[in-house]
């Protein structure tokens, strides 16, 4: 189940992250148009993102602030404890080791961007962060939680005078290592098989001065709660595409034929995707925007590809095409493939 949750970020998440761009300069009606939401999209706390859309934005923000490490700065300046309870939880753990391991099991309902592990390799304790395999691979994204990380592991382990151990990179090194050294304040290592963070193994298992077990528990029921809710609107929603996908595939697709594939009434559909904070329309625009790339590239005209979209005429595509793109068909046509637009 939880594999439906990977390479995503929620809209909560992200808006807290999007905050401090606005705060260094980077304007939120920048990320929205990359993001392709709305300002009250990106307030559903429940909504998740891409991670490949969440790193171009930082990928423009780098661009436009020329800062190649801004989401670095990001994340470093985000604070865990006030995220709600996947933050608390942590400060209310036994030790470093357990903290490593809620962080596992409950970070993915905020962002799953790559496998989390606390790996010990003779006998040197490593935070290691490993992309899903074949997934894309989201360098801003990475640094970004590296950078919040730091912050908070330093906010965890101040108490024993022993921080972070070393950090290391998978990128070159930086022309400016000085954001590096203040944000990690250990040796950093770049050019390295994997995103990690070394511990000094004395502390791992040291308490923590703010451990809690009954505060501890209580965050823990209420996570797997959401856990479980988040699991049950995810399958239920990666259905529903794939209902609507095949329905496409056959050249009709509405309301009712996707709710007769999944076996319900049309009011049922509706309540349902309601609970899962969706809806239809949605759905479908995002699966013809999926299905339209691959038709373009396979090499169909836009009148075959209208058609097989559903739409009952042209000009109804070229209207959802501009919603899509912000351009007409055409124009689009000549930028991605000006020697063989066809209009």
């Amino acid at each position: 189940m939880l594999k439906l949750l990977r390479n995503s970020m929620t809209c909560r998440y992200l808006s807290t992250q999007l905050t401090t761009l606005g705060r260094l300069g980077y304007p939120i009606e920048s990320a929205l148009n990359i993001l392709d939401i709305t300002l009250s999209q990106l307030k559903c706390s429940q909504k998740r993102l891409s991670i490949e859309s969440v790193d171009a934005v930082y990928a423009d923000a780098a661009a436009v602030l020329n800062d190649p490490l801004i989401a670095l700065r990001v994340g470093y300046e985000f604070r865990v404890l006030n995220f709600a309870q996947t933050g608390t939880l942590y400060g209310y753990c036994q030790d470093l080791a357990q903290v490593m391991e809620m962080n596992r099991k409950y970070q993915k309902l905020a962002v799953d961007a790559a496998k989390i592990s606390h790996d010990i390799e003779d006998g040197r304790h490593f935070f290691t962060l490993t992309p899903y395999e074949n997934a894309y691979v989201a360098p801003h994204v990475l640094l970004m939680i590296l950078g919040a990380y730091a912050s908070s592991f330093q906010w965890l382990t101040w108490t024993t005078g022993k921080e972070i151990k070393n950090a290391y990179f998978t990128m070159p090194a930086a022309d400016n290592l000085s954001l590096f050294n203040d944000i990690f304040r250990c040796p950093v290592h770049f050019n390295q098989e994997k995103f990690r963070l070394e511990f000094h193994a004395d502390i791992i298992n040291t308490p923590l001065s703010t451990a809690n077990p009954e505060k501890l528990a209580l965050a823990i029921s209420k996570l797997e709660a959401l856990l479980k809710s988040q699991d049950e609107s995810e399958s239920f929603t990666q259905a529903a595409r794939s209902s609507i996908r095949a329905a496409l595939d056959m050249g009709a697709v509405s309301l009712s034929i996707v709710a007769k594939r999944m076996n319900m009434s049309e009011r049922q559909l509706r309540q349902k995707l309601k609970s899962a904070k969706q809806n239809y329309r949605d759905l479908l625009e995002k699966e013809r925007k999926s299905a339209f790339l691959r038709l373009y590239e396979s090499g169909e005209s836009f009148a075959i590809i209208a058609q097989s979209l559903g739409y009952n005429d042209q000009s109804a595509f070229n209207r959802a095409f501009k919603r899509w793109y912000g351009l007409s068909p055409t124009a689009y046509a000549k930028r991605t493939h000006p020697k063989d637009s066809d209009g």
